[in-house]
């Protein structure tokens, strides 16, 4: 979409003639609303302005965008704020959501978008598999092998890092009675698709998984870094939009894998 300017103006349209109205008109259930707005219409400007090349801020800021209008329309909801900060730290969260009497008291949710940009994962495939880290990946390099090779280490690489930034987040919070925490991961369904989401929510519950190609590979980078995972966030969701589009195709809350359920 980054190349065809009518087909990214097209799209903004329809964005600003759909999505913003609804988010817009939120009212007292989305408190924050504005913010959002301006987000939006801040990427949008830098694109329309030549500032920028690209339109990542871009699908960002809509994928929130589409989150919020999921909030707006759920009659679970009573009300939502848009980045409310969390209690004693100097950080904000995405979205908090109050459910209705009877529901779990505060619900947390990160938003965050992943899309590798194209590359040549080939070296690390196979230093990876000389190392012995992966687990049933065979690929070939004369069929897009360093291709899908980039795609699925660079993923798997966001996925640690988000999550290792919100447990971060969560750490530092004080009041955390009645609080759930969730991650919600969104992807076009080409880069990424919902079986490694699956993978990676089962190692993340379990410290392990039977389907995982990536499990010991995550291992490396996480020691490499110096992280470990706390386990502090209780789902990790999917929502997958094709670019360009103004309506997921899919939202899946707390996403497993089959062996998970086996």
């Amino acid at each position: 979409m980054a190349d065809d300017p009518g087909l990214v103006d097209t799209f903004l349209t329809e964005v600003e003639g759909i999505l913003l109205p609804i988010v817009e008109s939120g009212g007292d259930r989305l408190s924050g609303r504005h913010r959002l707005v301006s987000k939006y219409r801040h990427e949008a400007a830098a694109w329309r302005e030549g500032k920028v090349p690209h339109v990542r801020g871009i699908a960002e800021a809509v994928n929130e965008l589409c989150i919020a209008r999921r909030i707006l329309e759920d009659p679970s909801v009573a009300r939502a704020e848009y980045e409310p900060a969390l209690t004693g730290t100097a950080k904000t969260i995405d979205f908090l959501v109050h459910p209705n009497i009877g529901e779990p008291a505060r619900l947390f949710y990160d938003v965050k978008t992943v899309h590798p940009e194209a590359g040549d994962g080939w070296a690390l495939y196979e230093r990876a598999t000389a190392q012995g880290w992966l687990r049933g990946l065979n690929l070939d390099p004369g069929f897009m092998g360093p291709e899908i090779a980039h795609e699925k280490f660079a993923a798997r690489a966001r996925f640690v890092e988000h999550t290792v930034a919100l447990e971060a987040k969560i750490r530092g919070m004080a009041d955390r009675d009645g609080c759930y925490f969730r991650m919600v991961f969104c992807g076009d369904g080409f880069q990424w698709h919902r079986d490694e989401l699956e993978d990676f929510a089962d190692t993340y519950d379990t410290g392990r998984s039977a389907w995982d190609h990536l499990a010991a590979m995550q291992e490396h980078y996480l020691a490499e870094n110096g992280w470990a995972l706390e386990r502090s966030i209780h789902g990790f969701c999917l929502m997958r939009r094709p670019t360009p589009a103004v309506q997921e195709l899919e939202f899946a809350h707390d996403v497993r894998g089959p062996s998970s359920v086996m």
